[in-house]
Formats: C-alpha cells, sequence, structure tokens
C-alpha cells in the first residue's frame, strides 16, 4: 500500500515563499563581512584623572586616512569601522602637551 501525501496549492505557495526568504537570508548574511577594525582608548592626565573633550585624530600612514573623535566626559574615545592600516594617533587639548602615539598595526576586526 503507498501512501500519497498531497498539498493545497495555498499551501504550496506559502512553501516555496517560505523556502525564497529562508535562501535570500542566507545570501545575505553570507555577504556581510568584517572589513573593518575598531580603534579605542582612555586617556588620563598625569594625577590620573579622565581627560574629557580632548581630540584624538587616527592618520593611516599609508593612505593619509584621516579620522577624528572627541574623549567623553570620563576620557573615553572610540572610532568604528576604521580601514586596516598603520596609523598614527595624535592627541590634543587645551592647556596640555600633545600626545603622539606612532605605528599603531590595526588588522581586519581588530579592537
Amino acid at each position: 500500500m503507498s501512501k500519497q501525501l498531497f498539498c493545497s496549492p495555498r499551501a504550496g505557495r506559502g512553501l516555496f515563499l517560505s523556502l525564497v526568504f529562508l535562501t535570500l537570508t542566507i545570501c545575505v548574511q553570507a555577504q556581510t563581512q568584517i572589513t573593518t577594525g575598531t580603534i579605542q582608548g582612555t586617556l588620563f592626565d598625569a594625577n590620573g584623572a579622565a581627560l574629557p573633550d580632548a581630540n584624538v585624530e587616527m592618520k593611516n600612514d599609508d593612505t593619509n586616512y584621516s579620522r577624528s573623535t572627541a574623549t567623553d566626559e570620563e576620557g573615553r574615545f572610540i572610532a568604528l569601522q576604521i580601514p586596516p592600516g598603520r596609523y598614527t594617533l595624535t592627541v590634543t587639548k587645551s592647556g596640555f602637551a600633545t600626545l603622539v602615539v606612532e605605528k599603531v598595526d590595526l588588522t581586519v576586526g581588530q579592537t
């Protein structure tokens, strides 16, 4: 005795649309790859107090790509989606000496 499986055209269409959606979702997820890194830190003065409102410039030594950000009230800064490469960081704030940090290597996915 054999059994046959039947489904209505409406159920078949719903199954088909679900499979298409699932396939598209997998394709989109496969295309999202990390291609950048993150540079972050916390700045303190000589007494150990947080350094708010300091300017932090990150400059790629090879491409001259540059990005600036400022520290928050706790001295923290973060720069997301930075292309990989070797960077020089320059920190400036009125009333303080300029700090330069050279040869900061950033790789894909690194923080």
